[in-house]
């Protein structure tokens, strides 16, 4: 515990984390108990009082003492404070066990702590607060080369062993008593290499180095002036982001203490030169996609039909379009096979100087060397061959290659893609991105990209995830209001045991079932072959190329009216937590078409004045506006997710609201 009450704290403690004399505590003594923190102020020094909001006294942090402050606060000898010095940074206060005695341990954990990671994310005004998860830590791979050795012995397990290119090995500790020691002992070997996992207020699992943090500046200042920033505030920087003014920094003083994160990202964050700066989050393996016992079958020839297919009524889509070349769906994974011959002809001509590779600065090309990227683009724009017909074969693909399995600087390369897009793709044309992938929780630089991209009309479909530990646990970029979340179900409309569901799911697809192989998604492998696959990573792309036809069929309509024509012709299913229900192409197509094109004024609804709809969009929950308006809940989130308003008509846009929706919805 990191603080202590006042009203039971000893005179000692209240000496020291009040830093006031003896004649002070006396009074503090006689003076309690303190009902409120109004009364404690009263009883300290004015000096002292301004400082004190809260009847619980902070303890001080064990990573930023010197050796005079252990020593005049515990009485320790000076060799000891000097080894606790030398052996820092403290995660856990139990790290000390090892270096000194139980009294002396007993006698520093009443009067210090360590600190969680807390700051505020300054695009959303939250406190963002990361606790130590005490079952998992981070090695440098570096030093983990002889791991199998030492798994057997101290019980470790790799959590990410598919994760070759992020410098830090995961590993979990045994579930028993002893894993303080495992612990303790991995601190003594690798010392400052050992780094903890993290756990955020939802109990997510995050993966970072406190040693660095990553900030966006805003793009139109001059990067010799953003650079002096960095060095007055006694930064480092590390790498140099093809956004403009985005960086990854290296923090110096948190080798030693963590805290010095938080610091950093809230000097930073008090700038008006800054947009945003966060933690420089790790991924390791993002793909939502579940392993399979069969893969690449070069030259295996697909059925007429697949049940994928036919499950989202696609043939009966065809019937009105088969997409077109103005329509680009932008897919950021892993990169694609582009001379497979099932991709022939469906893809965006990559400019000379185009530059798809994120994941390497050594190599423009987007090769796949995993084949993730290359199975997304057969099931969106499959030319046919090999029997792989993909769901909008006339739309083009472009392939944006991004670290998947583990990279240092894994999601500021997925903002420059997202951002590159935006740029890249022809004006007049319409723009999908695909997200088959999954964050190591709420990740502000891919939130903003996102948002970004909304702002700008792009329609973006993410995989709602794959092994969930429960209903409604939180999954991002999926969770965000303005994309759309996609679970999976197999060929009986049910739920893929693998697929996330919860609330924030907007609708299912077919993703497969890896336990029988009849019922898997067919599509492109590397090596110019076929094989299936299963995963949430997989039912995205069906949304995201039904989303295509639909524009393909009416290319004036708006990013906002695909997707309200696209939820709200879903085929309702009886499985909870699946959002809408079932993607229907055909029905998303005819939904559409029967939308009239939005006027740019509406008529003022007369049943309910303009103030009082404010108000409720100002300040109702999700809950009470389904109930009150009668709207989608994925609506109403959107609208939650857009406030404040000051303009009723500032909805409709963004929500796809025909006049005739738009009056029924203020009339409701």
């Amino acid at each position: 515990m990191d603080s202590i009450d006042v009203n039971t704290a000893t005179p000692w403690q209240l000496c020291v984390l009040l830093d006031v004399s003896r004649d002070v505590v006396e009074r503090l003594l006689a003076a309690r108990p303190f009902t409120d923190v109004g009364k404690l102020r009263a009883t300290l020094p004015e000096s002292r009082a301004r400082t004190v909001d809260s009847l619980r006294l902070r303890k001080l942090d064990i990573n930023a003492a010197d050796e005079a402050t252990l020593i005049r606060t515990t009485g320790v000898m000076p060799t000891t404070a000097a080894r606790i010095v030398q052996a820092r940074p403290f995660h856990f206060m139990r790290q000390l066990t090892t270096l000194v005695d139980r009294d002396v341990y007993d006698g520093l954990a009443s009067l210090f702590a360590t600190r969680d990671l807390e700051f505020a994310d300054k695009l959303t005004g939250q406190t963002i607060k990361l606790t130590p998860d005490p079952g998992r830590v981070l090695l440098s791979r570096s030093e983990s080369e002889s791991f199998s050795a030492v798994a057997h012995k101290l019980g470790l397990r790799r959590v990410f062993p598919e994760a070759p290119a992020n410098p830090y090995e995961v590993l979990a500790l045994p579930e028993t008593e002893a894993a303080n020691d495992v612990l303790s002992q991995l601190q003594e070997s690798y010392g400052r290499n050992v780094l903890p996992a993290y756990r955020d207020q939802r109990s997510a699992q995050r993966y970072l180095n406190p040693r660095f943090c990553t900030v966006q500046f805003h793009a139109d200042m001059p990067a010799t002036l953003l650079e002096e920033i960095i060095g007055r505030l006694g930064l480092e920087i590390e790498q140099r982001h093809r956004t403009p003014g985005l960086y990854t920094l290296r923090i110096p003083n948190a080798a030693t203490n963590p805290a010095e994160l938080s610091n950093a990202i809230d000097a930073l964050n008090g700038l008006p030169e800054v947009r945003f700066a966060e933690p420089n989050y790790l991924g390791f393996d993002d793909r939502e996609a579940v392993e399979s016992e069969q893969r690449a079958e070069a030259g295996s020839e697909a059925s007429a039909i697949p049940w994928n297919l036919a499950l989202a009524r696609v043939p009966q889509a065809w019937r009105s379009t088969r997409g077109a070349e103005t329509v680009i769906i932008v897919v950021i994974d892993s990169g694609v096979e582009d001379t497979h011959p099932a991709l022939q002809g469906s893809l965006v001509e990559q400019g000379e100087a185009d530059d798809w590779n994120f994941a390497s600065d050594d190599d423009r090309q987007p090769v796949d060397d995993e084949g993730h990227g290359t199975f997304i683009a057969g099931l969106l724009v499959g030319n046919g061959l090999l029997g792989i017909d993909g769901i909008c074969p006339a739309c083009r693909v472009m392939p944006l290659k991004i670290p998947l399995t583990g990279d240092v600087d894994s999601y500021a390369r997925r903002r420059d893609a997202i951002l590159y897009a935006l740029e890249r793709v022809p004006a007049g044309m319409s723009m999908i991105m695909n997200l088959s992938w999954k964050t190591t929780g709420d990740i502000g630089l891919i939130r903003d990209a996102i948002t970004t991209a909304v702002e700008r009309g792009a329609l973006v479909v993410a995989s709602a995830g794959n092994s969930p530990e429960r209903e409604n646990a939180p999954h991002y970029p999926s969770d965000y209001p303005s994309v759309i979340s996609v679970a999976a179900v197999g060929p009986t409309r049910r739920r893929a045991p693998y697929s996330y569901w919860g609330d924030e799911v907007d609708l299912c697809a077919p993703g497969g079932d890896p336990d029988h192989p009849s019922d898997e998604i067919r599509s492109l492998e590397p090596g110019g072959g076929t094989g299936v696959r299963s995963g949430t990573s997989f039912a995205a792309p069906h949304v995201a190329g039904i989303a295509a036809l639909a524009v393909a069929a009416r290319p004036s309509a708006r990013a906002s009216e695909v997707r309200f024509a696209i939820e709200g012709s879903a085929v309702p299913l009886a499985e909870r937590g699946l959002g809408r229900g079932l993607v229907d192409a055909a029905a998303a197509i005819q939904s559409l078409a029967g939308v009239p094109a939005m006027s740019p004024s509406a008529a003022t609804p007369e049943r309910r004045a303009e103030a009082d709809l404010l108000g409720m969009l100002n300040s109702g929950d999700a809950a009470a506006l389904v109930a009150g308006l009668g709207v989608l809940p994925i609506t109403a989130r959107l609208i939650v997710a857009r406030r404040p308003y000051t303009d009723v008509g500032q909805i409709r846009g963004f929500l796809g609201l025909s006049d005739d929706a738009f009056e029924r919805l203020a009339m409701a």
